[in-house]
């Protein structure tokens, strides 16, 4: 029985893919079985459900390392099983496609203003939000909408936006300043 190997990115959301190896019988009727478990702090726990040839990390597996065992079984044959090398310690996620945030609405008093995300992978993260009149941070503006007040004509207006995910690096980003004119009426 070979001692299987485990390759991929260390990281949560990625997968990582088991190479069981030759398990070859007399007959070569070997029916394999596999379990993944995480390691952390010298406690290692079986992994429920994961019991594929990969698997994806989730959150619940950032700081540990990662392993899989692999049991052969073939009728008249003791089982064997072979544990896989530990992985890298799981490190946080990085979001696959941020997108920089940008403003919809008119940019005048009284107009609603909406910070727009667009999608995001691999997950939905969750997003907080902070309105600037020019460098300043506006008091009790950190919703996904701002409207403009007349303190506000005449000055740029952006959105500073932070995208936050378990076991995910956090990602910032700011709207373009854009010029509030009078509104309508």
């Amino acid at each position: 029985a070979p001692v299987p190997t485990v390759t991929g990115v260390s990281k949560v959301g990625q997968t990582l893919t088991l190479h069981a190896g030759d398990w070859g019988g007399v007959d070569d009727d070997v029916t394999l079985d596999y379990q993944w478990y995480r390691t952390r702090a010298g406690e290692t726990e079986l992994i429920d459900d994961a019991t594929d040839d990969t698997y994806d990390l989730i959150a619940d597996d950032l700081g540990a390392t990662i392993t899989v065992t692999v049991t052969g079984t073939q009728r008249g044959y003791d089982d064997q099983s072979k544990t896989s090398v530990a992985s890298a310690v799981v490190a946080k996620g990085t979001f696959a496609s941020p997108h920089a945030p940008t403003v919809s609405g008119t940019f005048a008093v009284g107009a609603t203003l909406t910070a727009v995300m667009g999608d995001w992978s691999p997950n939905d993260p969750t997003f907080a939000y902070q309105w600037y009149r020019g460098k300043s941070a506006i008091p009790s503006a950190t919703g996904s909408t701002y409207v403009p007040v007349l303190a506000d004509l005449g000055a740029k207006i952006s959105v500073s936006v932070t995208a936050t995910e378990d076991g995910y690096q956090s990602v910032s980003g700011t709207t373009a300043k854009t010029l509030i004119a009078l509104g309508a009426f």
